[in-house]
């Protein structure tokens, strides 16, 4: 049974509402008469909210707004139908109720709707309650979430297409294996195994890439029960919060989605994510070059060396979910071509878990809907990520240590670097001017950067000075080091030490391999500069 995903909030860009009183509005009248079966539960969990179990904001004027809006659609649109269509099943029994629903919803299409024949004075029986709990209910109340979500201009359209798709997933499509080869993958209309995890993870994080206009944001922004969403690039990092649930009787989750800009320069900040994720959505732009999405898939999945930056390895071998976008075009790619183009076939051969999945991302292009391919494709890479949630959780535990480990790394080096050429002007090579003070004034700066006088200047901090020929910015970054701005970012360096760094970095200043990869590495430099404007 499809799980329903509730929107809970979009951490970078939703204000805090203050609180107020929230008054319950029905999303949906209660279905009278012979569908009574179902009762209030008819439409239950339909009402956009928050996952259970975390506690519920005030709602804000513009929220409550919403859900009356929703509730007046429901009695207007959609309560009218399906009160006869209950009604109609209720007196036929059907064995195919799928079936069934397709051919009522079609007359009432076509204006064909057969008339309901049924004593007025039939109570309902035990045998039709449990008929309706067993057969109708669940069918009904994934449909109804789904319109509840999308809110169609044409509801009975709408309904018909979604019991459609749900036929041809039930009748056509096997689930795919908990290893799937890639030959199911491409052709697995995203339906989730049977076979429960033993672990679930509370909240599961997951990165999603793709090159830029793959439609990555809007189809995020659509998750999220928007069914108009903007076309503007993505800029920076964002989080969106769904929650989610595969079943009725399965406990509640949270996927995290993190968004990043799909620009080639912004690709250089991507592998600071990469192991805090435990599974990842790459998202293809069918209609475009397929060549470009290799290109991206190859950065993020085929790291050429591990050395350069060994963040880039940490998406190996976690579940991978491909959309293949924008389908509503008739010459984009379908999902075998997309498998080719980006190799999955090699990529799969260790065991992992790989998927595409054909989709259209923008509702705007999807009959005013969430494609519902979405939905039980997000299904089925949370269920990969519970089917290895132990071995994932630790896997991204570690992974991000290594990262903080990588990162601090990397500031060291930098702050080696920076100290390294300041010292190079304190000592230039001939030709070169000199940004120095004469010993008088260098002293006075330095104790008062080190918030002492001369006098009571250490003897190391004198010889120090000297050494660095009493260059402005390294005595002001020497002193940083003895006398940090914030001491609970950085701890004071003793005399001894802070002699041991400045002396280390002053014989490597105009080693010539040494400055040759200070050049390589420092993004400022004029031959790096002009090989990111190429």
């Amino acid at each position: 049974m499809s799980r329903r995903m509730q929107t809970l909030r979009n951490i970078s860009n939703r204000p805090r509402s203050a609180p107020a009183q929230r008054k319950p509005v029905a999303t949906s009248t209660a279905l009278p008469g012979p569908a009574s079966p179902l009762g209030g539960d008819a439409h239950a969990g339909l009402r956009p909210g928050t996952a259970k179990n975390i506690k519920r904001r005030s709602a804000s004027a513009a929220s409550r707004r919403r859900r009356e809006i929703v509730g007046e659609y429901m009695r207007r649109s959609v309560d009218p139908v399906m009160r006869e269509l209950v009604t109609h099943l209720l007196v036929e029994k059907p064995s195919d109720v799928t079936k069934e629903m397709l051919a009522y919803l079609r007359g009432v299409r076509d204006g064909t709707t057969p008339q309901i024949q049924m004593d007025s004075q039939r109570k309902v029986s035990k045998e039709d309650r449990a008929y309706m709990a067993r057969d109708v209910k669940p069918l009904l109340t994934d449909l109804l979430s789904d319109v509840v979500r999308a809110r169609p201009r044409a509801p009975v359209d709408f309904s018909i297409a979604w019991l459609a798709s749900r036929r041809a997933q039930a009748t056509d499509v096997p689930a795919p294996k908990s290893v799937s080869k890639l030959r199911d993958a491409i052709s697995f209309d995203a339906a989730v195994t049977s076979q429960k995890p033993t672990t679930t993870l509370e909240k599961k994080r997951i990165f999603v890439l793709g090159d830029v206009s793959s439609g990555k944001t809007t189809l995020l922004k659509a998750m999220q029960g928007d069914l108009e969403p903007s076309a503007k690039p993505s800029g920076g990092f964002k989080t969106f919060d769904l929650g989610h649930q595969l079943s009725e009787d399965a406990p509640q989750s949270t996927l995290t989605f993190f968004d990043v800009s799909g620009k080639t320069k912004a690709r250089a900040r991507w592998p600071a994510y990469f192991s805090d994720c435990h599974a990842v959505v790459f998202v293809v732009d069918c209609s475009s070059d397929l060549a470009e999405a290799r290109t991206c898939f190859d950065y993020c999945f085929r790291a050429t060396n591990e050395n350069e930056d060994e963040r880039r390895s940490m998406l190996k071998g976690k579940p991978l979910l491909v959309l293949a976008n924008k389908q509503d075009i008739e010459s984009s790619a379908k999902p075998d071509e997309v498998s080719k183009a980006l190799d999955l076939d090699a990529y799969q051969r260790d065991g992992y878990h790989v998927a595409v999945c054909p989709v259209v991302g923008d509702p705007q292009k999807s009959n005013g809907a969430l494609d519902p391919r979405v939905e039980r494709a997000i299904d089925w890479l949370a269920q990969r990520i519970d089917d290895k949630a132990g071995a994932l959780e630790a896997r991204r535990t570690r992974e991000t240590a290594a990262t903080d480990a990588w990162d601090q790394l990397q500031k060291e080096k930098k702050e080696q670097r920076v100290f390294r050429k300041v010292l190079r002007k304190a000592h230039p090579q001939e030709g070169e001017p000199e940004e120095c003070m004469d010993e008088s004034e260098g002293l006075e700066f330095f104790a008062s950067e080190l918030g002492c006088t001369i006098e009571d200047m250490d003897p190391t901090a004198k010889r120090l000075a000297a050494l660095m020929n009493y260059q402005k910015l390294a005595l002001q970054m020497t002193a940083a080091m003895n006398q940090p701005v914030n001491p609970k970012k950085r701890a004071p360096m003793a005399w001894p030490d802070v002699a041991a760094y400045v002396e280390a970095r002053n014989s490597e200043k105009w080693d010539p391999a040494v400055v040759q990869r200070d050049e390589d590495e420092d993004p400022t430099s004029m031959k790096n500069r002009m090989a990111k404007r190429a």
